[in-house]
């Protein structure tokens, strides 16, 4: 939901991005044509407290990310996203977790200039133990701050799943 307008809401369902501005009275699939073809999968949405034109989408294709309220979107990286999240009183800074298909653990992204790139971030994060390589796997999980203490802050909830 919109944070500035509660009219506002986005939704995933049957394999598409749906958006109402009245409050749920109508709603609209979002993108164009080719955006709904994708048949993309919704995990998480999040929008921009501080300027809500701007959205991010953690999906089953990958990290999409909206300027226009919803109405369009652009992929950011391709890949299982599972969790995005902004940081509070910076949301120029994001966090995204997504899928690895070779190590078949979730990898920590962040970036700094509003969701435009991502660098992965690997310091303190999780690793696979050589000699577990392809016994442990993660498929991701979900990002949550505190807006009480946002440095550091990040609490990574999971969920693992070993062969």
């Amino acid at each position: 939901m919109d944070p500035s307008n509660p009219d506002v809401c986005l939704f995933g369902a049957a394999n598409e991005i749906w958006r109402t501005t009245n409050g749920g009275e109508t709603w609209q699939i979002a993108g164009d044509q080719s955006f709904q073809n994708l048949n993309i999968k919704i995990w998480q949405f999040h929008f921009n407290p501080q300027n809500p034109a701007i959205i991010f989408a953690a999906t089953d294709l990958g990290l999409y990310r909206s300027i226009d309220n919803g109405i369009n979107w652009t992929q950011i990286f391709s890949g299982e996203c599972m969790s995005v999240e902004l940081k509070p009183n910076d949301p120029t800074t994001v966090y995204a977790l997504r899928y690895n298909s070779v190590t078949q653990i979730a990898d920590f992204y962040k970036s700094t200039d509003n969701g435009l790139t991502f660098s992965i971030r690997p310091n303190g994060w999780f690793t696979v133990p050589a000699e577990d390589a392809g016994k442990i796997t993660n498929r991701g999980g979900r990002i949550a701050i505190t807006e009480a203490n946002p440095e550091p802050g990040v609490c990574f909830i999971g969920w693992n799943k070993s062969k």
